[in-house]
């Protein structure tokens, strides 16, 4: 809209918006009522003020993550990366990390569901979890 604004200088009517977009004024029209009922609202828009003169903003009142959504995209990529390196172990690595961080199973008790001395699972827990740091280094050390 707004390059149409700055090319006709004016507000440009339906059938202009639609041609812009490439529609037909059907689509175009169904698609203005399906979009009517939306409401656009200031999420800094002040919504009360108390008696003591503290403005609370509307942003303030919505429940959720306290986490801006930023981190929570960092967070999205840093556990798509952890999965990725976590598919490059072994199948007995995985195991391992499997039972003790999702099943929260003890060393010595994965040491009997894959009959190995809990010394050896406590290697190979190591061993997994220097390659996940290694790995994880290197992919945020590329960018």
């Amino acid at each position: 809209i707004l390059s149409l604004i700055g090319t006709l200088e004016r507000f440009p009517i339906d059938s202009e918006i639609a041609d812009k977009l490439g529609w037909d004024m059907k689509k175009y029209n169904n698609t203005i009522n399906q979009i009517s009922g939306t409401t656009l609202l200031s999420l800094d828009e002040i919504i009360i003020t108390s008696s003591s003169g503290d403005t609370i903003k509307r942003i303030d009142t919505l429940k959720g993550e306290s986490e801006s959504p930023l981190a929570n995209i960092e967070n999205r990529e840093l556990l798509d990366n952890l999965t990725k390196v976590i598919r490059g172990l072994s199948e007995q690595e995985r195991l391992v990390i499997a039972l003790y961080y999702y099943e929260e199973l003890t060393l010595k008790e994965i040491g009997m569901v894959m009959k190995v001395s809990e010394s050896r699972i406590s290697q190979i827990h190591t061993t997994a979890i220097l390659k996940i740091r290694a790995r994880l280094r290197s992919l945020y050390a590329e960018t």
